[in-house]
């Protein structure tokens, strides 16, 4: 049995921007057998897995496709594994609940890996999110929720596919009368003489902005000062 994990590069948070790079550490692992299952035969010993294929997608769940009949929580734990029944290809609205409302191109690990007890393969994964996909969003009458979507398979076997959950922030707008006055500042920067000791300056890019944004709107309005005396 081959046990596969998978890690966000990212340890404070699964919260990503749209036009992020998301990366994920991916391991497919091989346990160590205990000495009285130990086999002769390297048959026996070796787990062979067909392919694997990791891709994000991005669900969409409405109260109007729950009125057939109950349904079960939208989030699923990450820990947990889902049959995938059919034939070899990746069916990802069989998977969870909602309609796949856009998905990133699939990209291959491997083709037919084999691994020994005690051998341990990893493989690193990035995908840059679009920036006209919707938010992560959490409504009354409609759900939107993206899963990292790791789906491997076994000759002779159904697909399994485990799901990492990510949440996407959108970008904030950008005020328009700031890009002139970049504009205009980088115009000015051109016709000014060279100069080989000034570092040119960087426009900053759309994430930058996002957590300057972000940062201002959750600053503190009202700064407190103290005067600290003998």
């Amino acid at each position: 049995m081959i046990e596969i994990t998978a890690k966000l590069i990212r340890d404070q948070s699964a919260v990503f921007l749209c036009g992020e790079v998301v990366e994920c550490l991916i391991t497919f692992t091989n346990p160590t057998l205990p000495e009285h299952r130990i086999s002769q035969s390297n048959c026996d010993i070796l787990e062979n897995l067909a392919w694997a294929t990791v891709q994000i997608h991005c669900y969409c769940n409405s109260t109007i496709q729950e009125r057939g009949g109950p349904s079960a929580p939208v989030d699923a734990p990450s820990s947990i594994v889902k049959n995938v029944s059919g034939s070899t290809s990746l069916d990802a609205s069989n998977q969870l609940k909602g309609e796949v409302l856009k998905s990133t191109e699939p990209k291959i690990l491997f083709c037919d890996l084999r691994l020994s007890p005690g051998e341990m393969r990893q493989f690193m994964f990035r995908e840059t999110l679009s920036v006209n996909t919707p938010p992560t969003y959490r409504g009354v009458m409609v759900k939107y929720y993206y899963k990292i979507t790791v789906a491997t398979q076994r000759v002779g076997s159904t697909v399994q596919a485990l799901h990492i959950p990510i949440r996407v922030l959108p970008l904030p707008p950008v005020n328009c009368s700031d890009e002139a006055v970049t504009l205009n500042d980088e115009s000015n920067e051109d016709l000014a003489p060279n100069n080989p000791f000034l570092e040119k300056k960087k426009a900053p890019s759309k994430i930058e902005y996002a957590l300057h944004y972000l940062q201002n709107i959750t600053a503190r309005r009202r700064p407190n000062f103290y005067l600290i005396s003998n």
